[in-house]
């Protein structure tokens, strides 16, 4: 089983980067670009292989958390903005009811 929070929405061309050094890959108000792409390429990878290798027997939920430009949330910035952020973004998620029917579908499959 694996469980998913969202994926990355802002994508990194190949025009953005073509003057970016170190400073650039590394800057924190970007949010940090580089671990952005290694992250991002490990979680495709992972559910690439599992998926080979399980088969059938793989589950993905992909409870999909929005990221607003009114409230950006990035995985590797711990600064109390980006918290209270992604604190609201969750609550939100619960608030909607597709929210709960993911939630309660998955507490089902966790219940068998």
């Amino acid at each position: 089983m694996s469980f998913g929070t969202g994926q990355m929405e802002d994508r990194i061309t190949v025009n953005d980067t073509k003057t970016w050094g170190i400073i650039d890959w590394l800057n924190i108000k970007k949010g940090i670009p580089l671990l952005e792409v290694y992250a991002d390429g490990s979680a495709d990878l992972i559910d690439y292989i599992a998926t080979q290798l399980l088969k059938d027997k793989y589950n993905r939920y992909q409870l999909l958390v929005p990221n607003s430009k009114e409230k950006p949330i990035s995985t590797f910035q711990a600064d109390p903005q980006n918290l209270a952020n992604l604190v609201d973004v969750a609550n939100d998620f619960l608030d909607r009811s597709e929210g709960d029917r993911q939630l309660e579908e998955l507490a089902a499959y966790l219940s068998i």
